[in-house]
């Protein structure tokens, strides 16, 4: 959101909104009326002043739409002491104001559908197709495609719970079982998918020397080797992935990790292929299973985030849940099931994929692929 300078006059209390569209039957998901409050409160908490009897401000409003032409919010083309300026406020569960300013006018200048796609991203939709607001040409395929894409952005709003299970008979296999496992965490908002690929680097560049330049990822202790806790070497790749695969404070889509990981890796000398381990829109157990068996790692995508910590006490474990409902993404290295007998003699089986959540209390954990929300799930293969 952009600065603004303090005017020299007022903004008001009695704020006058004259509505080029019938906003009193709006689509009740999203909320106009607190929309125009919050429009008002703005100004005045930009300009520094309050209870001002008479408005000196005159706007107009628009609704806008998502790309999807649902409704979203509202575009005010107001003036200000002869000064034109625009806010941009939605409402997608919750209200926020995503830009201000009083450096021009609004950006929608015609008739048509007016689409909002992020900041300083404007659309018009006339006759079904969509048009930029600035150059007035067709948008093309691929960038509507790209703009589709869920976003992946992870969350420091983090909720826990836990679950107590008591058994008469437990048991467990593992697959890749790794003592240590890469866990770097964030270093921007919105970087989860960075993170993740700083994980799975790391992880690689134990097998494919100088992935990550003039840098040794862990060392061998006991004969168990170590990955290395968190220092500057990892959080600069974390930087470097940021910027390669374009990520924002809005987060990175699946085709923003794939190219950014695959440039970084093809500067370092090597090729990077995906296999995908989903069918049919759910993940492949047995192939994840089989893919971490041959050493592999893998990027799951997650539609919400419900990691799971497991502490086994006798005769019960204790299920510790870190959730969230921000997108996420998570680096696999490994399988875990556990099969549970009860006093009734039922049974139940968890399976798990062993992660570095990148995030949290608990960045050492698993994901139930029985209760994930998984929305795709990749193989790396470096060669």
């Amino acid at each position: 959101m952009k600065n603004l300078h303090k005017g020299t006059i007022i903004v008001l209390a009695g704020l006058l909104l004259v509505s080029s569209l019938n906003l009193t039957k709006a689509n009740a998901a999203v909320r106009y009326e607190e929309i125009d409050v919050l429009f008002q409160e703005t100004l005045n908490g930009i300009l520094g002043y309050e209870n001002v009897e008479e408005a000196a401000v005159s706007a107009q409003k628009e609704r806008l739409y998502d790309i999807e032409l649902n409704e979203l919010g509202v575009v005010y083309d107001f003036t200000y002491d002869e000064q034109e300026g625009f806010a941009i406020i939605i409402d997608d569960g919750t209200l926020k104001v995503t830009e201000v300013t009083m450096d021009g006018g609004s950006p929608y200048s015609n008739e048509a559908m007016k689409v909002y796609v992020s900041e300083g991203l404007y659309w018009y939709n006339d006759g079904g197709v969509f048009y930029d607001c600035v150059s007035d040409l067709p948008i093309s395929d691929e960038a509507i495609e790209t703009v589709s894409e869920t976003a992946y952005l992870g969350s420091t709003d983090l909720q826990y719970d836990s679950e107590r299970i008591e058994y008469v008979y437990r048991s467990e296999t593992s697959y890749n079982a790794l003592l240590s496992i890469p866990l770097y965490g964030f270093t921007h908002e919105g970087g989860c998918a960075p993170v993740a690929g700083t994980n799975l680097i790391a992880y690689y560049d134990k097998t494919y020397p100088n992935l990550i330049p003039n840098y040794e990822p862990g060392r061998t202790i006991f004969g168990r080797y170590m990955f290395n806790v968190e220092n500057e070497t990892t959080m600069a790749l974390s930087e470097t992935l940021y910027q390669d695969m374009g990520t924002s404070s809005k987060g990175t889509s699946v085709s923003q990790f794939k190219s950014g990981i695959k440039k970084y890796v093809n500067r370092q000398g090597y090729s990077l292929s995906f296999q995908s381990l989903m069918s049919w829109g759910k993940i492949k157990y047995d192939t994840v299973k089989a893919t971490v068996q041959q050493g592999k790692a893998i990027a799951l995508f997650l539609l919400g985030y419900r990691g799971i910590t497991i502490t086994q006490n006798e005769g019960y474990d204790i299920l510790t849940y870190e959730y969230t409902t921000a997108n996420h993404v998570v680096a696999g290295f490994g399988c875990l099931e556990v099969n549970y007998t009860f006093a009734d003699n039922s049974t139940r089986t968890d399976r798990y994929i062993h992660c570095s959540m990148g995030m949290g209390l608990y960045p050492n954990g698993y994901i139930n692929v029985g209760s994930a929300k998984i929305d795709d799930a990749l193989a790396l293969n470096i060669t």
